[in-house]
């Protein structure tokens, strides 16, 4: 295969479907999380996993149908369709030797955030219920509550306050000597709820992959909006899992402030963290401590049965979108 061959028929198409796949079920997504009906954060997290999802769909479906159609004359968006197709392919030129380069990074970076969870395991092992037995009588109570496979903990030693999860099939929730030292009883029951909410709907995996899928189409300025709106709701429905399982939001808001206080601030910690551990972690990168202090004390959290609604906006808006990308590209 020829440089200009993969550039016209892999690259170019590629370009085409994350352009408008992406912008097409973003703006589905914000229309839709706009009815009431549509109102728990699981539901909108869902419908922000879309623009990734979709683009990439549509590529593997469609490319080796139609894959030069775009040049074909009559098409019934005429010049408008004649227009995406020259901007794509000058895209394609310009951006195949940056991409490829970046699809390198991108691998390298996400093996890297898998040595980097293995080197936490290797270097500080796993928590025994003798050393914190209030932790694990905490982590019990609520994984039977909610019905959650009990992870694994891992204790650092660090002196800051953080925690996130991660792994998927062996989860572990990571938590530093600091959290523990500067929470109550009540306090950490809700951190230990949060994280079990991370775990029960795979969010770092689900993470890892959205920051993998992130770097791989970074020449849309819309992935990033997206993936900030998906971060947040994220966290939201890790927040309302605190309310079902332990009934105390006053208790969270509290952890949340203090955890907040201890969190290192220093940008390349905060550049290596983000970037190389991408796992859920209790601050989340929204940073809007505020605002979800104040939709922890406000806020119903719903219930399961509010779930439907937000899956039929999901298979609406991938119907919608893979439609579009057929008719247009």
């Amino acid at each position: 295969m020829t440089y200009d061959v993969l550039i016209h028929k892999f690259v170019h198409p590629f370009i085409v479907y994350v352009l408008i796949g992406s912008l097409v079920s973003y703006l589905l997504a914000l229309l839709m999380v706009q009815f009431a009906v549509i109102r728990n954060a699981r539901s909108k997290a869902l419908l922000y996993i879309l623009p990734f999802i979709i683009p990439l769909a549509a590529y593997i479906a469609y490319r080796p149908f139609i894959i030069d159609r775009c040049t074909v004359y009559g098409h019934p968006l005429g010049m408008f369709n004649d227009w995406i197709c020259y901007s794509a392919e000058v895209l394609a030129t310009i951006l195949t030797p940056l991409f490829m380069v970046v699809v390198f990074l991108a691998v390298l970076k996400a093996f890297a955030s898998i040595v980097a969870g293995k080197r936490i395991v290797r270097r500080y092992g796993f928590a025994q219920a003798a050393e914190y037995p209030e932790l694990f009588r905490i982590m019990e109570k609520l994984c039977l509550k909610g019905g959650i496979t009990k992870p694994a903990i891992i204790v650092t030693p660090d002196s800051f306050a953080r925690s996130f999860t991660m792994g998927h099939k062996f989860p572990v929730i990571v938590i530093s000597r600091g959290l523990l030292d500067t929470l109550d009883d009540e306090e950490l029951e809700t951190v230990v709820a949060h994280e079990l909410g991370h775990i029960a709907r795979a969010d770092s995996v689900t993470t890892w992959a959205m920051v993998f899928l992130r770097d791989l189409l970074f020449f849309t300025p819309v992935i990033f909006w997206v993936f900030k709106d998906y971060i947040t709701e994220k966290e939201k429905a890790a927040d309302d899992m605190v309310v079902r399982l332990t009934g105390r939001p006053m208790a969270f808001a509290q952890a949340l402030i203090k955890v907040w206080r201890l969190t290192p601030r220093r940008f390349l910690d905060n550049v290596i963290f983000d970037n190389f551990m991408p796992h859920p972690n209790l601050l989340g990168q929204t940073g809007v401590v505020e605002f979800r202090v104040r939709r922890m004390l406000d806020q119903d959290p719903g219930s399961l049965k509010d779930y439907l609604p937000g899956y039929i906006a999901a298979i609406l808006i991938f119907m919608l979108t893979m439609f579009a990308l057929f008719y247009v590209c």
